[in-house]
């Protein structure tokens, strides 16, 4: 499969949190831009994702997931 070429941008909360679910699409979307120029995520999605968390360990994991992003702050 050809690799697209992306450009850094803002990715919205529903691309992180269908990836978690294991849609297979969108994780090879955040792949591609995690390998690329890089991701930015609003800080509003920052906290639907942390939100969303059930336990300690989601909670956890998502932590980890946000490491790997620039969290933009609302303006």
């Amino acid at each position: 499969m050809e690799q697209a070429a992306y450009q850094a941008g803002l990715i919205d909360s529903d691309i992180l949190i269908d990836a978690s679910r294991g849609l297979v699409q969108a994780g090879h979307f955040l792949n591609a831009m995690l390998s690329g120029p890089g991701m930015s995520i609003s800080v509003i999605s920052a906290m639907e994702l942390i939100a969303g968390c059930t336990d300690s360990a989601h909670l956890s994991r998502v932590k980890q997931l946000l490491l790997q992003f620039t969290i933009v702050p609302s303006g």
